[in-house]
């Protein structure tokens, strides 16, 4: 699925990014939060090297981005593994929401990249990247 937005100057002025083990997810969005645009793909962590991520970035969302300036991304998931993207150090649990976020290097001048750390507890030991399923109550 692939849908761009209707028209020139509902360019995104933020992106959303879930970028897991074996899939990818972007959502556009404007300043008012309304969803503009979304995509997928099965362009996960596990197909990437480190460098690799920025063009699979750029191959989903380009026709999204501005033509002058730039737009952030902010994105969780396995890109923020050790052997992702760039590494986000979890957080410990019990913690506040946290709103550390680790800047990843880019070359397009078009886009600034934020990865959110993940979580960890030690007792039971148990992390999370914010990749996990979304469960809907019934």
């Amino acid at each position: 699925m692939h849908h761009v937005p209707d028209s020139p100057d509902q360019t995104p002025t933020w992106i959303a990014v879930d970028w897991g083990t074996s899939n990818f997810r972007a959502w556009g969005f404007d300043d008012s939060d309304r969803l503009l645009c979304e995509t997928r793909s099965d362009q996960g962590m596990s197909k990437l090297q480190p460098q690799d991520f920025e063009g699979a970035l750029l191959r989903a969302i380009d026709s999204w981005l501005p033509k002058s300036g730039h737009v952030a991304i902010y994105a969780c998931g396995m890109l923020g593994a050790r052997q992702g993207w760039i590494e986000a150090p979890y957080a410990k649990v019990p913690c506040r929401p946290t709103t550390d976020l680790i800047e990843a290097p880019t070359e397009d001048k078009r886009i600034r990249v934020f990865v959110l750390a993940g979580l960890s507890q030690s007792a039971p030991n148990d992390v999370m990247r914010g990749e996990e399923p979304r469960w809907r109550a019934l």
